[in-house]
């Protein structure tokens, strides 16, 4: 039982350290230079006739404010569609893998935002995933919620400063101690693995 408790913690915070270094390394890659990005259309998640077109509309939104932070180079989304369209790329408003490497190189983009507009009950969420141009990892994601469709607007600000955030964030001293946790003798790798290897027979 300890032992799949501690085979679980381990994997969990490896992910989660693994998905921070992910995401800091555009900045380390950048260094001075901005990340390009670029904006998709979101899908939509909603019958309700006052979200209509809010899956083109908050992607316009989001594009302003991102422009705003003066913190990344924005392609223009009229450019963005017009490429998925030549490419017959994104047609189910979802971009695979492979398509966000197509238009990550012929638009020299390195992080696509791809999104969707989820109505629950009464509240209106916004989820927003960055995605690497190159291959199509996801190194990110941001999201906020509404009770009131006219305080989308505000909102969507908001999550523009989310994905700055996110994008410039690098690894602080609480991130590393996250390790500490541990002890030391945990982390031998050879005992590591005979212990996994013993829990799996033990599972059997």
């Amino acid at each position: 039982m300890k032992r799949s408790l501690f085979t679980k913690k381990f994997f969990l915070i490896f992910t989660m350290v693994f998905s921070l270094l992910m995401l800091t390394s555009w900045v380390r890659a950048q260094g001075e230079k901005k990340i390009r990005l670029a904006v998709t259309d979101f899908t939509k998640e909603s019958q309700d006739s006052e979200h209509k077109n809010l899956e083109k509309i908050v992607p316009e939104w989001l594009t302003t404010f991102l422009v705003e932070t003066q913190a990344f180079e924005v392609i223009e989304r009229r450019e963005l569609q017009k490429i998925l369209q030549e490419q017959k790329l994104g047609q189910t408003g979802i971009i695979e893998a492979e398509s966000a490497a197509q238009v990550g190189e012929i638009l020299g983009v390195n992080i696509l935002i791809t999104g969707a507009v989820i109505s629950v009950g009464d509240t209106l969420e916004v989820t927003t995933r960055l995605v690497d141009a190159t291959n199509g990892t996801i190194v990110g994601a941001a999201s906020v919620t509404v009770d009131d469709v006219d305080e989308l607007r505000d909102q969507v600000k908001e999550l523009a400063g989310l994905i700055e955030k996110k994008l410039s964030q690098k690894p602080t001293a609480e991130d590393v101690k996250v390790f500490d946790t541990f002890d030391e003798d945990e982390f031998n790798t050879d005992r590591w693995e005979f212990d996994f290897a013993e829990e799996v027979e033990a599972d059997k």
